[in-house]
């Protein structure tokens, strides 16, 4: 299998179709074929297979030139949020990383991006994109050795979040001795 080029339909055939799982995983390991590997992350179920399969997506999509074919891609319900996150990490292009953090789904991912991203920039985007108050204090916390940008963010966005809460409840007080 390493004598045939990258770009040989071979490989595509061997994750399609060969019966071994370690023939599968090797296969996508080498194989660039975009379409036989989101194919073959749609229908594989071994873990190992799947994994090579995970690496594969991560850095065909972090590194193809069709933004929108990526974008499709990292919306699709069949990717997860560790392909998308490996796309934000290693995507060699500014539009390419924020694509992918447009796309991740979970609270939980964006904070790791937040904290772990090598750019500052994806740090800062997946931070932006963090909502609930526990997740913008672990940023806040967190952040700070790393990225005080991040931890400045989180921490202004959990301000203003107990600020309102605070005007909120003195609002209540206030309407509940006039009625």
């Amino acid at each position: 299998m390493a004598q045939l080029p990258l770009d040989a339909p071979e490989l595509a055939h061997l994750l399609a179709a060969d019966p071994a799982p370690e023939v599968r995983a090797a296969a996508a390991g080498r194989c660039t074929d975009l379409a036989a590997i989101d194919l073959a992350w749609k229908t594989e179920a071994d873990p190992a297979v799947r994994s090579a399969l995970v690496s594969a997506l991560s850095r065909l999509l972090a590194n193809g030139r069709d933004n929108e074919v990526a974008r499709a891609m990292l919306d699709a319900d069949a990717c997860n949020d560790e392909i998308r996150a490996e796309v934000a990490r290693h995507a060699p292009d500014s539009e390419r990383r924020q694509i992918a953090i447009a796309s991740i789904r979970t609270e939980a991912t964006l904070v790791t991006l937040a904290l772990a991203a090598e750019h500052g920039q994806t740090r800062r985007a997946a931070a932006e994109r963090v909502q609930s108050p526990d997740g913008l204090r672990k940023l806040a916390d967190t952040a700070k050795s790393k990225d005080r940008g991040v931890a400045r963010l989180a921490r202004q966005r959990v301000d203003a979040m107990e600020g309102r809460q605070g005007q909120e409840i003195e609002a209540d007080a206030i309407l509940a001795t006039k009625g």
